[in-house]
């Protein structure tokens, strides 16, 4: 099984004031064994391809991410691109295009089990990624 964490902030987040780089938090979840992390900032993307080599260089697959909101609710989206910026409300979300294992989680708000399972099913096919 993996260890994950697909919701987390660094510093360079518009909202929340963090005092640790991208960098140190990749350094710190791979001292606690993660091998998946996802950076959700809110309305920002702080995926880059050099910080993606970096996170390879201490084991962990770095996955683009971001955290926004839609009528007050918290979403995560999980491999996204820049095209995610533009989607303000629910009608945009349902017609963004995920077709490439990008998944769009409500934070903080019950999931439906299986649908959950369906999304990260759906980025370990994306990414290769075989349960241990």
């Amino acid at each position: 099984m993996l260890k994950c964490q697909l919701h987390c902030h660094a510093q360079g987040d518009p909202i929340d004031s963090i005092n640790y780089s991208p960098k140190k938090l990749i350094d710190q979840a791979a001292k606690l064994g993660y091998e998946v992390l996802c950076i959700t900032c809110h309305r920002k993307i702080l995926f880059t391809e050099e910080l993606a080599r970096y996170a390879a260089t201490k084991n962990i697959l770095l996955i683009p991410g971001i955290e926004f909101e839609i009528n007050k609710k918290h979403i995560l989206g999980i491999n996204v691109n820049k095209e995610i910026l533009e989607v303000d409300n629910f009608e945009k979300l349902s017609n963004a295009s995920l077709e490439e294992g990008a998944a769009a989680l409500l934070a903080y708000e019950s999931q439906i089990p299986a649908i959950a399972k369906t999304k990260m099913d759906g980025l370990k096919r994306f990414y290769g990624i075989k349960d241990k």
